[in-house]
């Protein structure tokens, strides 16, 4: 009988068993065993070990954010993934660690999540372009937690250099990162002239003499910005 992907909501998501695994050897749990069971042939493995780094996000964010440098590399392949149950599984963990304000909203986490911005948001980026909706929905979902609430500057810069300069020139993505990116601004940039706010300039001065999709946004842009300043 062939095995189907069941999806567990957030809500849905129960805290390990007192006897699991994972409260016997934390470390090792999320460094060597998921380094094997995320890599594995056996699709369903690799969800089940995607879902128990979705409890570890919900339940033990700072066991998560101790191991993150570890983990991100393997969490970019998983959303990499051709297949789409184990990409979008991944696509959902990454929404909930850019959403979880215990993660985030934790200096001290918000430093190694570093790691994770410069291994996830450019696929993320790549995966709002994919085909299949439910995969490119959780992927615009997931940047836009991961904007809203790690504005860090490593944010800024893969937007610009992964996104809005990207390489295939796509101007559905670099639309999306327009926005993206000022969102991103808006929410970490003090108004004093930074290198954010340099970079920021230099986007909007390319965005206006660019297409008309996307100078209409960067036009958009300025009038937020000229808003924040006035602020």
């Amino acid at each position: 009988m062939a095995k189907v992907a069941t999806y567990t909501s957030y809500d849905e998501l129960a805290n390990f068993s007192e006897d699991h695994q994972f409260h016997q050897q934390k470390a090792s749990y999320l460094t060597q065993f998921m380094n094997v069971a995320l890599k594995d042939e056996d699709w369903s493995v690799a969800f089940k070990a995607i879902d128990d780094l979705r409890i570890t996000n919900k339940y033990h964010p700072a066991e998560l954010a101790e191991n993150i440098d570890y983990l991100a590399p393997l969490i970019k392949a998983a959303v990499d993934n051709l297949r789409s149950n184990i990409s979008k599984n991944a696509l959902t963990l990454c929404n909930e660690i850019y959403a979880n304000k215990s993660m985030t909203g934790e200096l001290k986490y918000a430093t190694q999540l570093k790691t994770f911005v410069r291994n996830t948001v450019p696929s993320l980026l790549q995966r709002t372009l994919a085909d299949k909706v439910f995969i490119n929905k959780e992927a615009k979902e997931a940047l836009s937690q991961c904007v809203k609430n790690l504005a860090v500057p490593e944010t800024l810069e893969v937007l610009s250099n992964e996104g809005l300069r990207n390489k295939q020139n796509n101007m559905k993505l670099t639309e999306l990162c327009y926005t993206m990116f000022l969102t991103a601004y808006c929410k970490a940039a003090p108004v004093e002239v930074t290198e954010s706010t340099i970079m920021l300039l230099q986007l909007l001065i390319e965005g206006i003499e660019s297409v008309p999709r996307i100078k209409k946004v960067s036009v958009d842009m300025l009038k937020s910005l000229k808003v924040r300043i006035e602020e």
